[in-house]
């Protein structure tokens, strides 16, 4: 989850653009192997999922509750003021050196499953194709997509065991390319809704839920 997608911030979002646009040239114009296993490993660990207006009002309907409920309960807004995230809660493992360890997972990760996965956000719906830039720069680290390089590609294995799945029917080319591009427009949106008034549209989307559910049951 945020591992890789935490790097894809504000300062680079427009070299990210370029990047996507670089790929046109792209190591993987045969395409990629990936099929998700259900595995859970992309919803634990340290990192964020970000979310924007569109993510919120699909996943508050599906969930049955109001979109003031769910951003009070299952979102944080992140150290940096730039994004609401879905909150974390923690789980007990065992680790290398066989010792229980506590890392955080996901709200909505229940034993490898994730509870809201036909809406869940579009940063974990877009995964593993994420872009990056070789040429970006943060707090001193190269920023480094997913479908940067077959190296960065091929590193990935380890937090995600559906990349290049001997089962997993290849992705074309255009697909990884339109989705990477997807990725950023739907991320600068979290950054825009980052900046919102969030108790004042929560409170809107609301009333405007009300209004159409009313009107929905006259008609009926």
């Amino acid at each position: 989850r945020g591992h890789m997608f935490t790097l894809i911030t504000r300062p680079v979002v427009v070299d990210s653009v370029l990047a996507v646009r670089r790929h046109k040239s792209h190591w993987f114009s045969q395409g990629l192997p990936f099929k998700c296993t259900g595995c859970g490993k992309c919803c634990t660990g340290d990192g964020i999922v970000s979310i924007n207006k569109k993510d919120s009002l699909r996943i508050s309907e599906y969930l049955g509750i109001s979109v003031s409920e769910f951003m009070s309960q299952y979102t944080t807004m992140d150290d940096g003021g730039e994004t609401h995230n879905l909150t974390d809660k923690t789980e007990t493992v065992i680790g290398k050196d066989g010792k229980e360890e506590e890392i955080p997972v996901c709200i909505f990760l229940s034993g490898k499953k994730c509870e809201i996965y036909p809406v869940r956000p579009y940063q974990c719906l877009s995964y593993p194709f994420w872009p990056g830039d070789s040429d970006a720069v943060l707090e001193g680290k190269r920023i480094e997509g997913v479908i940067e390089s077959k190296k960065v590609w091929d590193k990935e294995v380890k937090h995600c065991e559906g990349i290049n799945h001997p089962d997993a029917e290849i992705t074309p080319a255009h697909t990884i390319l339109a989705r990477a591009q997807e990725t950023i427009e739907e991320f600068k949106e979290c950054l825009v809704f980052g900046r919102a008034n969030i108790e004042k549209w929560a409170a809107k989307a609301d009333e405007e839920r009300e209004r159409e559910q009313k009107e929905k049951e006259k008609n009926e």
